[in-house]
């Protein structure tokens, strides 16, 4: 392959973003972009085509559950809408829901341990065509604060 750049480009879109506290311990979160980007380049042979590799909707909801005592509990949902994988749109990436799920509990007031499950329902996408992405993956660890 070859890197090939666009000779004038226009992105143009807006991102919305709201939270709210549904209790003491639990919050919502939600973010919304919609970008439009193309390819503007006069006379180019892809003029008035999206940009490769441009989903033009993504959205991540967000649920967290927080207890006074350390212990916190949440979940991500990020759904990204299908794209385009080269300059000519021929190819079409497809869209895709990933779901994460995250977990802490303080052990004393320096230590925490840690645990998140990603792309819990091991859904099998691309963000490029031919390369596949990392299917459900599972962390556990400590953070120590000296």
């Amino acid at each position: 392959g070859t890197y090939e750049n666009v000779g004038e480009a226009l992105a143009e879109g807006i991102e919305l973003e709201a939270g709210a506290d549904l209790g003491r311990e639990l919050r919502l979160q939600g973010v919304y972009s919609y970008v439009e980007a193309v390819d503007r380049t006069p006379g180019g042979a892809n003029a008035g085509n999206d940009l490769a590799r441009r989903p033009r909707h993504s959205a991540t909801i967000s649920l967290d559950w927080v207890r006074n005592r350390g212990v916190s509990l949440g979940t991500d949902l990020r759904v990204v809408s299908g794209s385009f994988d080269d300059a000519a749109n021929l190819v079409r990436l497809d869209g895709y829901a990933v779901l994460t799920l995250r977990g802490s509990v303080g052990v004393s007031d320096r230590v925490e341990l840690f645990g998140r499950i990603e792309n819990v329902w091991d859904e099998q996408y691309q963000t490029v065509a031919g390369y596949g992405t990392q299917g459900r993956a599972a962390w556990i660890g400590a953070r120590a604060a000296w």
